[in-house]
């Protein structure tokens, strides 16, 4: 949307975010600034867990939210008579 409305704007995206928004370009920049940083830092593992990866083993049917066989009541506790 922001590029189709570039191209019919002839305004860069922070321009045309202004206009869509109304929030003026100095009040803007910082907080882009901050996303991409934010971003940036949770993309390289910096903000969270630093742990190895590891696989969850399979649950199999008994580990199942809902059990095969039970019908839409049953599966929210309610009577299916």
């Amino acid at each position: 949307a922001s590029i189709l409305g570039e191209g019919l704007t002839g305004k860069g995206i922070l321009a045309q975010f202004n206009l869509e928004t109304g929030i003026p370009i100095y009040e803007a920049e910082p907080l882009l600034l901050f996303f991409i940083l934010f971003t940036l830092l949770g993309a390289i593992g910096a903000l969270g867990d630093r742990g190895r990866f590891v696989d969850d083993p399979p649950t199999g049917l008994e580990g199942a939210v809902i059990r095969p066989g039970k019908g839409i009541r049953g599966a929210l506790g309610l009577n299916e008579g």
